[in-house]
């Protein structure tokens, strides 16, 4: 009898056992099996699929002790989203009642991108990314930190696609006008030259208007980089980005070899200058009578130019005058003192030679063909350099890559709640850990301001509206006209929302060259599954269930496009 008791409790004892090893193992592995998943990393809010056999009508998901949301089921595959869970390898059971699958695991990516700028921790939610014409990407982003949030603003464009140019634009075509980016983008857009994209640029006298540093469109000065002290971004005849220091000199020489040199173009003329005056300084040179003027024009065949020989007929002389008027294609040769004498040498009909050369000091041979001034050399071959402008305001500035073939336009809201500004290493921080490797400041403040054609100003100006400014840089689109929608995007991105919180959606259209051509398309329908929230219209309303995510589908014409919410 006693054996009999040993041996029973000796077997209770093996079988309990047995029972405490068993958890990491489901309780049969026969009836579902699961063969594949994919994506094999995904984060919080992706929709999985699990491919497989013998999966049950009303499945039960689970990633690690996590139930997740099923969205479809069948015998063979199953679709659910990707729960909150800590990031790292973890597994999937498919289970129904007693019945469980084998285990298959999967890499969970953290939900929420974190990023250091200059040693202070963000974490990072993408707003908005959509193209914003053929090879561009409009980026906005949410920085949330609790004492520093910022809202970024980036435009990230490929300088090899064959639609796009980057040049400089002045307020009113004019060194001594204001004007806001979206009138010069109406104003400057005709068929084959759409003023797609822009941003703020040099620092200016807020009296006058005129930019401080330097403006050159198409190799055509409207402000000398003279400055050789100064920082400016140029762009060469490829498209292809610099930035640096600039070294200018300009003369004109007779057909007997007198030569006199050119101070300046379009500035004040002082006692004893040459001045060249063009049709960026307006209408007349509006200068008075101490001096002498000669009105030029390119001979047929010389062309306006830097760096090279431009041959000029004198078609109009006035001695001892001044505010002559400025022909469209001509320039002024305005002088005073020794270069009033020289030019009195000169008579209606005489040729002479007009050289500008402006020469990089660190790319000596660059072919330069557009210019803006730079206040801050930030970036350079991913470092560093100059000092921090070390207070917190609105910032733009512009980046680009270490082979030049990615141009980022940036601007970062500032003096608001919601976004209270970078300083310049902060900028270039955001502007290095987006891509570029060569970075410069321009103009900030209640200047700073980006816009995109369709969209208009993204970003909040610090002023309550766009400011006029003295000069901007744009980027411009040479595809064709073409307003038939092909393809359209969403203007939300990746939205992290409160329970109950409301979101308005928008749908943009494109056509076959990559250009948007409506922000706002009408019949447009949002649908997403009740778990998720309710539409009305355009506006999502989030659901008062914590911690899901899910995709809202937006349609246009049985074109879809998906638009990730996340609840917490």
């Amino acid at each position: 009898m006693m054996n009999r008791i040993f041996y029973l409790l000796v077997f209770l004892f093996i079988f309990s056992s047995c029972k405490k090893d068993t958890p990491s193992t489901p309780p049969s592995q026969e009836a579902i099996k699961i063969e594949s998943v994919s994506p094999g990393t995904a984060q919080f809010g992706d929709t999985i699929i699990i491919k497989g056999s013998r999966f049950p009508a009303n499945p039960t998901v689970k990633f690690r002790e996590t139930t997740a949301w099923v969205i479809s089921s069948s015998a063979t595959e199953i679709k659910v989203i990707m729960p909150d869970i800590e990031a790292g390898t973890l597994r999937i059971l498919v289970s129904s009642g007693n019945q469980a699958s084998n285990y298959f695991n999967i890499t969970a990516a953290s939900s929420v991108k974190e990023i250091l700028v200059r040693g202070t921790k963000y974490l990072v939610d993408t707003v908005s990314n959509y193209d914003a014409g053929p090879g561009i990407r409009f980026i906005a982003l949410n920085l949330t930190n609790a004492s520093a949030p910022l809202k970024v603003f980036l435009l990230e464009m490929n300088r090899n696609n064959q639609y796009l140019d980057f040049k400089p634009v002045l307020g009113g075509d004019s060194t001594t006008r204001r004007e806001t980016i979206v009138s010069m983008s109406q104003r400057k857009s005709k068929p084959g030259e759409n003023y797609i994209a822009g941003i703020n640029g040099d620092f200016f006298n807020t009296s006058t208007g005129r930019p401080l540093q330097g403006t050159i469109i198409d190799e055509i000065a409207g402000i000398m980089p003279t400055n050789p002290a100064e920082n400016y971004l140029v762009i060469d005849n490829a498209k292809k980005m610099y930035a640096g220091k600039l070294t200018y000199s300009g003369s004109v020489t007779t057909a007997t070899s007198s030569t006199i040199s050119i101070a300046d173009v379009n500035n004040t003329r002082n006692t004893g200058q040459l001045i060249l005056y063009n049709k960026y300084n307006g209408k007349s040179t509006k200068t008075n009578t101490s001096g002498s003027e000669v009105v030029v024009v390119p001979v047929s065949g010389s062309t306006w130019g830097l760096n090279k020989n431009i041959s000029l007929r004198v078609s109009q002389a006035h001695f001892d005058a001044g505010n002559s008027t400025i022909p469209e294609e001509g320039a002024v040769l305005s002088g005073s003192g020794t270069a009033a004498t020289f030019l009195k040498t000169l008579s209606v009909g005489d040729v002479v030679t007009v050289k500008l050369n402006l020469i990089s000091q660190e790319t000596p041979g660059l072919a330069i063909k557009q210019v803006i001034g730079a206040h801050d050399y930030m970036l350079r071959n991913g470092s560093f350099i100059n000092s921090d402008w070390n207070e917190r305001h609105p910032r733009t500035g512009v980046g680009f890559s270490a082979d030049g073939d990615k141009i980022y336009y940036i601007v970062v809201d500032g003096r608001l709640t919601a976004s209270v500004g970078v300083t310049t290493y902060q900028l270039a921080d955001i502007l290095r850990l987006s891509g570029a490797a060569y970075a410069v400041n321009l103009d900030g403040g209640g200047s700073s301001a980006m816009f995109v054609k369709e969209v208009g100003i993204v970003n909040t100006p610090s002023d309550g509206s766009p400011r006029a400014v003295g000069n901007a840089l744009f980027t411009i689109s040479s595809a064709p006209e073409d307003n038939q929608i092909t393809r359209i995007a969403a203007d939300k991105y990746n939205l992290r929302v409160s329970k109950g919180q409301s979101i308005t959606i928008k749908a943009l259209g494109y056509n076959q060259y990559g250009a948007l051509v409506n922000a706002n398309l009408g019949s447009v329908s949002l649908s997403c599954a009740p778990e998720l929230g309710t539409i009305s219209g355009n506006t999502f309303t989030a659901s008062n269930t914590n911690a899901i995510a899910g995709n809202i589908t937006v349609s246009y014409n049985n074109i879809k496009e998906y638009v990730k919410v996340r609840i917490y």
